[in-house]
């Protein structure tokens, strides 16, 4: 095989404004237009003169170009090297010297982010819902098409967390998840007429379109969609997410600290253009910004005592928690007859969010001692001893002793 050619040839790379440029956006209206400087190759000086009818563009992503001055829009964000190709007057082939790099970026930067949380530390009693955390998203064009039905979603997890974690399905399909001590996240769902918060591990966030266009003064601004030259670029969107840990955790002791990661799921990043196009032959890395994307992190988590207030009484578990809460639950009258009805007894702190937290014990009496003694079934009486001597006492109304 014979040895390849080499020559130089100089060419200008023009953005969508006509400036020189080494950098574009991933946008059908940011396109680069390469202009070959046929004055500047030695091959002038012999007799095999350059060709100005003949060339090729390799622009390094895959896709190629017979124009003379071609014009190209790349698809995705990254570092292109491209080649041209020129012809002498016999039709050999010399591959140019010049290859500049180009820098693309996509003009809606892929990102995930929490939000700057008002109160700078997340300090949330343990086991109770305060402010959600709210986590930003920024994603470009390229994932529209995948994601426009199914939405963009959002993975969370805590590091660190005191309580144990499981994951939603092990959460619902675990009969005593709710009496263990755990680290997990709510959601707010409005399920019928009522809005309750539901335990997630993901969430999808809502989704608002990004347009651009160039104005009159060759500028890429934002605009609205029916703005003249508008082209759709990205979307953003957002999502509140609430953390809660039923074991307390300080994030100034010498533990280590409670860290929450969100992460948006790519494993729905099917769309038509990377699985069908082969890009990764051309490729040697992931285009950068979209496939991966980096996670954020909320670090500075607080978790402190919640002592329990009141106690909650219910025949089915469904109180509610906060302001989102079960008043009244109706029993059937027939289906009930007969039947022992179990009850669900929960400690409250004083804003109705159930906690896991025991309240500080005290007494006024030093030498207290714990009495024995026996429930008589026959009349409903709880009998304890007393130095030897048996006193009876009547318990509540309505509730029985085991």
């Amino acid at each position: 095989m014979a040895n390849p050619n080499f020559s130089y040839l100089y060419y200008d790379v023009r953005d969508y404004s006509g400036r020189s440029t080494l950098s574009s956006y991933t946008i059908d209206i940011t396109p680069l237009t390469f202009v070959p400087d046929f004055t500047s190759s030695p091959l002038l000086s012999t007799e095999n003169n350059i060709s100005n009818k003949k060339i090729r563009w390799d622009f390094g992503d895959g896709t190629y170009s017979s124009d003379l001055t071609a014009v190209h829009v790349y698809k995705w964000p990254g570092r292109y090297k491209p080649n041209l190709t020129v012809f002498d007057a016999a039709g050999n082939a010399y591959d140019n010297t010049y290859q500049p790099i180009i820098d693309i970026y996509n003009f809606v930067h892929e990102e995930i982010r929490f939000e700057v949380f008002k109160r700078l530390i997340y300090d949330v009693p343990a086991s109770k819902l305060i402010e959600p955390l709210v986590v930003r998203r920024y994603s470009s064009w390229q994932s529209w098409p995948a994601l426009s039905a199914e939405g963009y979603t959002i993975n969370f997890y805590a590091s660190g967390a005191s309580g144990d974690y499981l994951n939603v399905s092990r959460y619902y399909s675990d009969k005593w998840s709710h009496l263990r001590l755990l680290s997990r996240f709510y959601g707010k769902f409005r399920i019928g007429d009522t809005e309750q918060y539901v335990v997630v591990d993901k969430l999808s966030t809502n989704n608002v379109l990004i347009y651009a266009r160039v104005n009159e003064n060759k500028e890429l601004v934002l605009c609205k969609q029916n703005d003249t030259g508008s082209f759709f670029c990205g979307t953003t969107g957002q999502c509140e997410v609430h953390y809660v840990d039923d074991k307390v955790k300080n994030y100034t002791s010498r533990e280590n600290p409670i860290i929450i990661f969100a992460s948006i799921d790519n494993s729905k990043f099917k769309d038509f253009y990377s699985t069908y196009s082969n890009i990764f032959n051309f490729i040697d890395y992931s285009p950068g910004g979209f496939q991966n994307i980096n996670y954020t992190t909320m670090p500075i988590i607080k978790v402190r005592h919640n002592p329990a207030q009141t106690l909650s009484i219910t025949t089915n578990g469904i109180d509610g928690e906060g302001h989102l809460s079960a008043t009244s639950f109706n029993i059937p009258f027939h289906s009930w007859q007969n039947t022992e009805i179990p009850f669900v007894i929960k400690f409250k702190d004083n804003e109705n969010y159930t906690t896991k937290t025991y309240p500080p014990l005290s007494s006024s009496i030093t030498t207290a001692s714990t009495p024995t003694g026996y429930y008589d079934a026959q009349f409903g009486l709880c009998k304890y001893f007393n130095n030897g001597v048996v006193e009876t006492y009547t318990p509540l109304t309505g509730v029985s002793f085991y």
